[in-house]
């Protein structure tokens, strides 16, 4: 918008990202064409003209005298006289009734100028389509012809309830100039293009053609009035080129119907047309849907790019009205569709480069009830297409569609096929419940679908064709035409309470299913008690890993499931593992875009399908593209099943179910709400009653308590609401609490019976020990004396002992006393040596002395003084 503004205020120039200054040619003129001027800025509007074309009721008379342009004028002046005659009382009366009738049709859009010019433009294409290309063709043919696609172009939009009033109108009204038969209602006829007559639809509709005994396949197709006149019409249609588009409420069979086609007239190896189904969803961008388109074109020449090997590609857009809205509020493929509608090809969205395509039909399907945050399709798309209302079946439908299914599954025969006779083989009892359990699986969801109102509650009550499906295909899965009528009455209560009952969000809504299916079993069967054979709804933890293994075990399109509400954390996760290793299945958990990190969910999903449908193909297998691509497809649809888990029941999932409205009714749907009073009380006692200390008694009061306790701190916890403020009150919670508490029982109880062993042991070692201690006593009496006389000879010992120390004492101290001497002697020792060998020296210096002297001596002086000494003695 802020270029535009640039280019028309700046004469045409304006600055591109890379700063080069680029100037428009004065000789280009621009024209805007837009549906409304709401998104535009006042800037803008002031630098162009406005010129605004009103919607008139009148212009679909343009478009008529365009196409009348196109007929010779022989032939264009009968028609303008059959326009007058039929078309314009047509549209007066469509017009008139509108008025007070707002659900008078059942297209996208109301009785508006776009409506009509719609129901115009489809009128032509019929009769273009129908009727006959000659000039030698009557007038009355042309006349049928005309009556015909004025009918069905215009009435055939009307809603069921109005068809009648419509018909009787026509009737009254060109009572001389109708053509059509008095027999019936005037849809109860269609022309053939040979004879140029009128014939009963009845008459036309072909008998099934599903395998006998095989069960109900994903591709098996049951024929009706209204499914024929749908195919009858798309194939006039589409066989000319022209887009058609059906209209319904949920799983009203749209889809069957337009697969149904697709698989008529693109089976075989020899088929001109080639098929191309793009499921839309949310994430389909215009860069998916032009990839898609894209892997069956090649190129031609130039721009220019046809479906390859020069066929005609039908494409089916299946939910159309799911593809990805963009910030502004549109959806970006639309657009790209829309535009490939006007202009015969488009930009490419990676490019950006001009692309033409040629050769390609679009069938769409589109919900009327398009969620709340996405557009509804623009005027701009729908006037391309031919809409056909596709309303939902009604109960005859409905009772044919899976009546026929069945019995073409247990009896083994259908209108096409009667090779055998059967009722020899087959119990009566059970051939003749076939019928009435068929009627009344249908009344009941008939019932349930008027009963409970649309609400953020129950918004998840979606009770269509799929969920009967659901019923019969698990019904024709498990059980042959030699079970027994008590197994088939068995298995389908059992399918209807996990179909119906536990998508109930509450124990009200459960038992007023319960009242309906008890009011629609007895007005079908006589003996009531045929049906109530005991079963008893539980939703156990086994129940549950049951339900899920029969569910992965069934084929692709019935085998998704989501577990959801506030019972599932906890419990969810186990039970899905469990369930998965018992079918064979490994698990891959993808995870949340809070918890995934860097990885989306988009491409744990795209791990999961590759992990799923890699496999290495057979030798003769054809090795081209789409059948690489078909081979991957179906392992993936054979090994790939999905099992969804939603903790919370709130705001956001019932928004989500209003807007995935297609998500919503293609999964079973299981509610795990929190567990009552009772079962709780059931729960805990199944952990209690492993307490064989306890009597039944308190083991009753005890289940009650723990129930008692958990309902107390749900209640003052956010008033009970949710799971909590941490969201922890689960009934996982509860089973945890349960098992802890039993298993902190038994731990006590094993610590107290192990206290009373020891004490046991004690007592018996102190017994022992009083006994021992008896004869220990007299055992110490009696050594008591003999420790008297101890003692009386160790205290004498003791005394001569203390006597020895004391002589023993004196004689270390004499010894201490000569040790002293000892050491003086020792340390005199040298000294008496060195005064020896003095004295010895001075001796022998004296006793060399003496030699001298005595050598020297006079011996005769000697005498004399001898004498002399003797004399003095004796005088002396």
């Amino acid at each position: 918008m802020e270029r535009m503004q640039a280019i028309l205020c700046n004469n045409g120039s304006f600055i591109l990202p890379h700063n080069e200054l680029f100037k428009m040619p004065s000789s280009l003129k621009l024209f805007w064409e837009l549906e409304s001027l709401g998104s535009v800025s006042p800037a803008v509007i002031c630098c162009m003209g406005i010129l605004a074309i009103p919607g008139r009721r009148e212009n679909w008379k343009l478009l008529l005298a365009k196409w009348l342009q196109a007929y010779p004028e022989t032939r264009r002046h009968l028609l303008q006289q059959l326009t007058a005659e039929f078309l314009e009382p047509v549209v007066s009366w469509m017009s008139e009734n509108s008025a007070s009738k707002p659900d008078l049709t059942g297209s996208h859009v109301d009785m508006t100028d776009g409506s009509v010019q719609n129901m115009v433009q489809t009128f032509c294409r019929l009769f273009k389509a129908v009727g006959p290309s000659g000039s030698e063709v009557s007038s009355d043919d042309v006349k049928k012809c005309f009556i015909f696609s004025c009918i069905w172009a215009f009435g055939g939009n009307l809603r069921s309830q109005y068809k009648t009033q419509f018909s009787l109108w026509w009737r009254e009204r060109f009572r001389t100039t109708c053509i059509l038969p008095n027999e019936q209602q005037i849809w109860d006829y269609y022309i053939d293009n040979e004879t140029w007559q009128f014939l009963r639809w009845s008459d036309n509709v072909p008998p099934p053609s599903a395998p006998c005994g095989r069960g109900i396949t994903a591709l098996a197709f049951v024929h009706t009035i209204e499914s024929e006149q749908l195919l009858y019409l798309t194939t006039l249609l589409s066989d000319a080129g022209h887009p058609v588009m059906l209209v319904g409420e949920a799983s009203s069979g749209k889809s069957a119907v337009l697969s149904e086609y697709l698989h008529a007239h693109s089976s075989g190896d020899v088929a001109d047309v080639l098929r191309l189904k793009v499921q839309v969803n949310r994430a389909t961008s215009p860069r998916v849907l032009w990839e898609s388109l894209f892997h069956k074109l090649e190129w031609h020449h130039g721009t220019l790019f046809t479906p390859v090997k020069k066929k005609r590609l039908i494409c089916l857009l299946d939910d159309l009205h799911l593809a990805q809205v963009d910030t502004h509020g549109s959806q970006p493929a639309c657009e790209l569709l829309r535009q490939l509608l006007d202009c015969g090809g488009g930009f490419d969205p990676v490019s950006l480069e001009w692309r033409l395509v040629r050769n390609i039909t679009f069938l769409a399907a589109v919900d009327v009830n398009v969620p709340a945050n996405a557009p509804k399709p623009s005027a701009r798309l729908l006037r391309h297409f031919s809409l056909l209302p596709c309303s939902y079946p009604s109960f005859d439908d409905q009772y044919r569609i899976f009546s026929t299914l069945m019995n073409v599954h247990f009896l083994q025969s259908s209108p096409a096929l009667k090779t055998r006779d059967t009722s020899s083989t087959m119990p009566a009892a059970l051939r003749d419940l076939l019928s009435p359990v068929t009627c009344v699986t249908i009344e009941i969801q008939d019932r349930l679908r008027t009963m409970f109102l649309g609400t953020p509650q129950r918004s998840h009550y979606l009770f269509t064709l799929r969920d009967l499906g659901k019923i019969f295909r698990n019904l024709c899965l498990s059980l042959t035409m030699s079970s027994s009528a008590e197994a088939l009455l068995y298995l389908w209560r059992h399918e209807c309470d996990w179909v119906f009952g536990h998508r109930m969000a509450s124990n009200v809504d459960y038992r007023r299913y319960q009242q309906e299916f008890g009011a629609a079993v007895k007005k079908a069967f006589i003996d009531e008690e045929q049906v109530n054979t005991g079963y008893r709804l539980a939703v156990s933890t086994i129940q549950l890993v049951c339900r899920l293994t029969r569910n992965l075990l069934a084929p692709h399109d019935v085998a998704h499931t989501m577990l959801c509400g506030e019972g599932c954390p906890g419990i969810a996760v186990p039970v899905a593992r469990l369930a998965a290793h018992l079918c064979g299945f490994s698990v891959v958990h993808v995870l949340s875009p809070a918890t995934a990190g860097d990885r989306s969910v988009q491409s744990q999903l795209a791990d999961c399908c590759i992990q799923a449908g890699i496999q290495v193909p057979d030798e003769g297998m054809n090795s081209t593209g789409e059948s690489a691509l078909e081979f991957f497809v179906h392992r993936v649809t054979q090994n790939l099943r999905c099992l969804f888990v939603c903790p919370t029941t709130g705001s956001h999932f019932s928004q989500n179910c209003l807007e995935f409205q297609a998500f919503t009714n293609r999964v079973n749907m299981y509610l795990l709400p929190h567990w009552s009073r009772p079962r709780l009380v059931e729960h805990a006692l199944h952990y209690v009653g492993r307490l064989e200390t306890l009597g039944e008694k308190d083991k009753e009061n005890i289940s009650y308590l723990l129930a008692s306790m958990h309902l107390s701190v749900c209640k003052h916890d956010c008033d009970g609401g949710g799971m909590g403020c941490f969201g922890h009150l689960t009934n996982g919670t509860f089973e945890t609490f349960t098992q802890t508490f039993v298993r902190l029982f038994e731990r006590r109880r094993d610590e107290l019976m192990m206290q009373h062993h020891d004490i046991n042991k004690t007592l018996e070692k102190l017994t022992g020990t009083l006994k021992a201690s008896a004869e220990l006593q007299e055992a110490s009496r009696r050594e008591q004396v003999v420790v008297e006389e101890h003692r009386h000879g160790v205290t004498q010992m003791l005394l001569q002992i203390g006597q020895d120390k004391a002589v023993a004492e004196q004689q270390v101290r004499a010894v201490r006393r000569h040790m002293s001497q000892i050491r003086k002697i020792r340390e005199l020792l040298p000294k008496y040596q060195l005064a020896l060998d003095r004295s010895v020296y001075k001796c022998t210096a004296m006793v060399s002395d003496v030699k001298k002297l005595v050598a020297e001596i006079d011996i005769n002086a000697l005498g004399k003084l001898l004498t002399w000494h003797i004399v003095i003695i004796k005088y002396g």
